[in-house]
């Protein structure tokens, strides 16, 4: 028996090879959409091809092609699963932009607290007075938007198992008393 030889394509969000200017704009067409549905596409057709127009794409749909081609060009091009392609990348681009702006908010913020320490500095040096409420609110606001606690507290988000006991008998009685206490508050 002779194996089968798989004529695989490398899947792309590019457009693929032997794939026409018309096809590459519909698959676009059906990434953009947020409901994605090849019905959709044909339903939507002149109006994307309008908004294509309007953007100067390079890309145009042409005729209205019917929904069974549409159906074609969906499987022969692996639409759904370069669709999955596409939303990973958007989402890795958009989780870079996030981290980029992320840190240059937190350069702003450096900056904005280092203004306002030499500010108050000089206010010190010119034998001004100033607050501590003044300080802290600045202090306050730099280790908020860096993420730091302000507090004299640090948040533990993990259990050490080896500090976990069995609870006494002494807990025991003050844990059924406690519950007692809540029961009769509630049956009030």
């Amino acid at each position: 028996m002779k194996a089968k030889k798989e004529n695989k394509l490398k899947i792309l969000v590019e457009q693929m090879p032997d794939e026409t200017q018309e096809q590459y704009a519909a698959f676009l067409a059906y990434c953009s959409m947020i409901n994605r549905s090849i019905r959709e596409v044909s339903k939507r057709w002149a109006e994307i091809g309008r908004e294509l127009g309007e953007q100067n794409s390079k890309y145009r749909l042409g005729k209205q092609p019917s929904a069974k081609t549409l159906f074609k060009w969906s499987k022969k091009y692996s639409w759904v699963r370069r669709v999955q392609i596409w939303d990973e990348e958007k989402k890795k681009l958009m989780t870079l932009e996030f981290q980029r702006t992320e840190s240059q908010r937190s350069v702003k913020v450096s900056r904005l607290f280092e203004k306002i320490s030499t500010h108050l500095l000089q206010q010190v040096n010119r034998d001004r007075a100033i607050t501590v409420d003044e300080f802290k609110k600045a202090w306050e606001m730099f280790r908020t938007e860096s993420g730091l606690s302000t507090g004299n507290t640090e948040i533990r988000h993990t259990i050490n198992e080896d500090e976990q006991t069995p609870p006494t008998p002494q807990d025991e009685e003050f844990g059924k008393k406690l519950d007692e206490l809540e029961k009769q508050h509630y049956d009030e």
